[in-house]
């Protein structure tokens, strides 16, 4: 697949990244003619969904957790 159909794959599997982040992936998971291959593709939605699951469920813990008083 192109650049612009993993864009769009991407998309469809629910990840909107922005132009600069689309950039840096298909640099690294592109040949030289930037075409990504099937196994690179499967690789990469992999590391963005376990990134953005990470992301989620740190602000997630964070947001649930109970304020502590600093009062004496």
């Amino acid at each position: 697949m192109n650049s612009y159909e993993m864009r769009r794959a991407l998309e469809t599997a629910g990840l909107k990244l922005n132009c600069q982040l689309h950039q840096i992936i298909v640099a690294r998971f592109a040949d030289e003619d930037l075409v990504i291959d099937f196994d690179n593709f499967v690789c990469c939605l992999i590391r963005l969904k376990t990134l953005f699951m990470a992301v989620f469920y740190c602000h997630l813990s964070h947001w649930h957790q109970p304020e502590t008083s600093t009062r004496a």
